[in-house]
């Protein structure tokens, strides 16, 4: 996933997938999700619930929510370091509208 769009008031879970740049017998030993907003203010606490990370089968998931149209849109950066000690990072553009 390259971008989604969503609302202010939605929260759902997006998910990173690091399943092909893993090998065999790789896993994901930690993550960190980080938002920036469209100025390069960080915005992580208000459009990212951090206590919702997760993984399994090297997809990383995490909550969004709430977010401003005049601040979209937002970089979310998922990282994550493997079992082998290498680090991935993928970035995804959230676009918050009010339709």
């Amino acid at each position: 996933m390259d971008a989604f769009k969503k609302q202010p008031y939605e929260t759902f879970v997006v998910g990173a997938d690091f399943s092909k740049v893993l090998k065999n017998d790789e896993t994901i030993t930690d993550t960190n999700a980080t938002a920036l907003d469209k100025n390069g203010a960080v915005a992580s606490e208000s459009v990212i619930d951090n206590s919702s990370i997760s993984e399994a089968d090297g997809i990383m998931s995490v909550r969004v929510q709430a977010g401003e149209e005049s601040l979209s849109p937002y970089k979310l950066t998922f990282r994550i370091i493997s079992s082998a000690a290498n680090k991935y990072e993928l970035d995804v553009k959230m676009y918050v509208r009010e339709l």
